[in-house]
């Protein structure tokens, strides 16, 4: 479908390009010429929303994926949408009445006595999880970590230019998960939505989190979406959440 897409704007360019070549008429020239630098633009986007699809994903993992609407069906890139109490509703009955939806082998969580559901927008060291989460992580602490795939800005994430996103999200998940890989804490991480409070309500439906911890920052410099409200997102499915707020702590 995306490459449909593609050449759909491929062949409107080349057409725009056409009559503003060979039209007599001031006017039409002048309109086919704007529309000649709008579809090019378009094209250009979407090359560059493509391109910034992660390469782990393979042919059968993004189908299973795209079947739960855990990423996007054309690009396998992490969904965009944002978050709609309406829908995680739905998505909590459904877990409620059907359990977890089933994902690829690199998307599942660990197991463990207490399970926790990290939604990380800049690395935390496993001392402040710790600490945020009290006795319950003495003994076989299990997390998931979802790291959004936050625009640097509004700007980028509306165009679609996924690949610094993208890029971002993946380092922030390789160093989290470096952090938390040690004796008593069992970790995998993938990154994930751009809105915080998606992540946590598609984290929730596939895995069977005890509580949930968002590590973010607030306030200026934050990339976008970086601070929604997401305390409705993990309470809706019954889970408990506390945040670590990464300008009022040290990291790694």
């Amino acid at each position: 479908m995306l490459i449909l897409r593609f050449l759909a704007l491929v062949l409107a360019v080349v057409a725009a390009a056409v009559v503003a070549g060979v039209t007599d008429s001031v006017w039409l020239t002048v309109v086919a010429l704007v529309l000649l630098v709008a579809l090019t633009i378009g094209a250009v986007l979407l090359v560059l929303h493509y391109l910034g699809s992660p390469d782990w994903l393979g042919g059968s993992e993004e189908t299973q994926l795209a079947d739960a609407r855990l990423v996007e069906a054309e690009s396998g890139l992490p969904t965009r949408r944002r978050w709609n109490e309406r829908q995680a509703r739905v998505y909590a009955e459904e877990v409620a009445r059907r359990g977890l939806v089933a994902v690829p082998e690199g998307w599942r969580g660990p197991d463990g006595a207490f399970r926790v559901l990290l939604v990380a927008t800049a690395p935390v060291s496993a001392a402040i999880v710790r600490e945020h989460l009290g006795a319950r992580a003495e003994n076989g602490l299990a997390v998931l970590v979802v790291v959004p795939t936050l625009g640097e800005n509004a700007e980028v994430f509306h165009r679609g230019d996924a690949v610094e996103a993208v890029e971002h999200a993946e380092a922030v998940a390789h160093e989290q998960v470096a952090l938390l890989d040690e004796p008593g804490i069992a970790v995998s991480a993938h990154i994930g939505p751009a809105d915080p409070a998606v992540a946590i309500s598609d984290g929730l439906r596939t895995y069977a989190a005890d509580m949930v911890v968002v590590a973010r920052r607030h306030g200026r410099g934050v990339r976008h979406l970086e601070d929604v409200p997401v305390e409705q997102a993990a309470g809706i499915f019954g889970v408990a959440l506390t945040e670590i707020d990464m300008g009022a702590v040290p990291q790694g």
